[in-house]
């Protein structure tokens, strides 16, 4: 981003933001606290901006967006608080909830990144399997987790629970596709407006706060 662009976006208010190249941010309805799992976050706590995002390890265009995502927390180190929230759509996607399972019982044992970072990378193979199970399991065994316990959370009710909380706050928010990014109080769907609009909506709320004294 340019230094004329960096002056031009501290000067716009929300209003600009609307009228100008961010048109395709719709503004949110939801008023709530953001709530998150802390396995799941990155960022610091306090930040201007927190984006959050409903996702689905099988979904193609969630796994373009993976890049898009790590781009804007290296330029934004201090100015963002990244949230991710599980929404398998299991109507289109075979294995889209058993690997939002695995990928909590990874975070259990301190590796929801990694397995995150995985199940993106390796997601053609293990979606077009005849049983996804176990090649969660030579993940897991990649990773160095503890099989018994791994197994012991995918049957444990709260796994899916922790999961379910996640679905019932993105139909509460009106999320109907993955991946669906709320930069603030923006809605951004899919890969292609996050990467064209999500560095202009932070930078007006950076800016924003800072002209509140935030």
């Amino acid at each position: 981003m340019t230094r004329n662009t960096r002056l031009l976006l501290s000067g716009a208010g929300l209003a600009g933001l609307l009228i100008g190249a961010v048109q395709v941010a719709q503004k949110s309805e939801w008023s709530r606290p953001v709530t998150h799992v802390k396995e799941r976050v990155k960022g610091k706590a306090g930040v201007p901006v927190v984006v959050v995002e409903f996702s689905d390890f099988q979904c193609p265009s969630c796994k373009r967006a993976v890049a898009v995502m790590q781009d804007l927390l290296k330029v934004y180190p201090d100015d963002v608080l990244f949230v991710f929230k599980h929404f398998p759509l299991e109507h289109i996607h075979k294995w889209a909830r058993l690997s939002a399972q695995a990928a909590e019982c990874a975070g259990r044992q301190g590796k929801f990144w990694e397995f995150h970072d995985q199940l993106f990378e390796r997601q053609e193979e293990w979606s077009k399997s005849g049983n996804a199970k176990e090649d969660f399991h030579r993940m897991a065994g990649a990773l160095g987790l503890n099989r018994a316990r791994f197994d012991a959370c995918l049957g444990d009710p709260k796994t899916e629970q922790v999961i379910a909380m996640d679905i019932a706050e993105a139909q509460a928010r009106q999320v109907g596709s993955t991946p669906t990014f709320f930069v603030g109080e923006f809605r951004l769907v899919g890969a292609t407006q996050l990467r064209e609009n999500g560095a202009r909506i932070i930078e007006v709320l950076r800016n924003e706060a800072k002209r509140k004294g935030r």
